[in-house]
């Protein structure tokens, strides 16, 4: 979310809506809503520090609840969402610090080799994400007329060819909005081993968001897509999903308002930013490429964005051990970022998890 991104939709907002779809305005209207509320915790102020620690908390919790649909207010109408909400929800996104948590082994290859592997979005933790908000699309397309309109020829067919091409081309890198979770140190932070014994070596990178998108700036015309997505929980993948339904219409508002635009783009990008709700304690929120630039080294069907050159010595903005980190990993973590030039002092979790084995 950028001020391009504001400027760009100015023009589009001009656009006449005397045709919008009934469901798209519904999202709309539930956009200005959360707006609305987003806005008053904001501006919540008493004398007491203590209810407005509090008042800050509760914005902070509401906004990364609501992450998906703030971002994509960028997108809607002034009609709808003011310059003032939207200005107000890039400044709150641009504070965000996004954290990547891994293991000692993997931050090691992050640092030695000045990059981040990025998979490809079918190899994901939930095994039916990158298809469900197509699969939704399709049927859409099937049950109406005017949804194939936006589309050249035969809609369905046309949507089903590109989005297998575009989509080949997806990759993913994932962070998290949470600082210090031991959910995320036990899922990403430990090392299995044999005969069931497991190695406490989890390591957490922060980066601000601001760095990130600095750094997407400089390279966007590199690529087909890239965005910084936060994700959207839904309870179901089914045909009777109503978020499916709003967001597959969505994607085509976009592509109508945006005339240089492909709805397989949209398609293909909303489909690798849906997960299932059980995933939601994660706060995920993903940087997504899409190229078919041969140019990219690739391992194991992944693909390496490398870093060098947008001075990664200073990209990170903390590091953190994770519970029961081994003092000998702490050793070789300092030796490497000395090595490496990185002047961060890595500190230590206060996450109580530990081993039960």
């Amino acid at each position: 979310m950028t001020n391009k991104n504001i400027k760009n939709n100015n023009k589009s907002n001009n656009t006449t809506f005397q045709s919008l779809d009934p469901k798209v305005e519904d999202f709309f209207l539930y956009g200005k809503h959360i707006c609305e509320k987003l806005e008053e915790l904001h501006t919540f102020n008493l004398k007491d520090p203590y209810f407005n620690g509090q008042a800050e908390a509760a914005c902070k919790d509401f906004f990364l609840n609501n992450l998906f649909l703030f971002n994509q207010c960028s997108y809607m109408p002034d009609e709808y969402i003011s310059q003032k909400h939207k200005q107000m929800i890039e400044s709150l996104y641009n504070k965000i610090t996004l954290y990547h948590y891994t293991t000692y082994e993997t931050m090691e290859k992050i640092i030695t080799g000045k990059s981040i592997k990025l998979s490809h979005i079918t190899g994901m933790n939930d095994s039916d994400e990158g298809t469900a908000l197509f699969k939704y699309a399709m049927s859409l397309l099937e049950k109406t007329k005017k949804g194939t309109k936006i589309l050249e020829n035969d809609g369905k067919k046309i949507l089903e060819k590109n989005f297998i091409d575009f989509s080949s081309k997806i990759f993913s890198f994932s962070f998290s909005a949470l600082e210090d979770d031991a959910a995320q140190w036990e899922r990403y932070g430990i090392k299995k081993g044999i005969n069931d014994t497991n190695e406490h070596c989890g390591v957490r990178i922060g980066i601000p968001m601001l760095k990130l998108m600095k750094l997407i700036k400089k390279i966007e015309e590199e690529f087909d897509l890239i965005v910084i997505a936060p994700i959207l929980y839904v309870p179901n993948y089914e045909i009777t999903n109503s978020m499916l339904d709003i967001l597959s219409r969505f994607a085509m508002y976009r592509a109508k308002i945006n005339r240089d635009c492909n709805i397989t783009k949209y398609i293909s990008q909303y489909s690798a930013e849906v997960k299932h709700t059980s995933f939601k304690t994660e706060y995920e929120i993903r940087l997504l490429i899409a190229s078919s630039s041969p140019n990219f080294v690739k391992i194991n069907g992944s693909i390496l964005l490398e870093l060098e050159e947008f001075d990664f010595n200073n990209l990170f903005s903390s590091i953190m051990y994770g519970p029961e980190f081994a003092p000998e990993l702490k050793f070789k973590m300092r030796q490497l970022l000395l090595k490496n030039k990185i002047k961060i002092k890595p500190e230590d979790s206060k996450c109580s998890l530990r081993s039960v084995y």
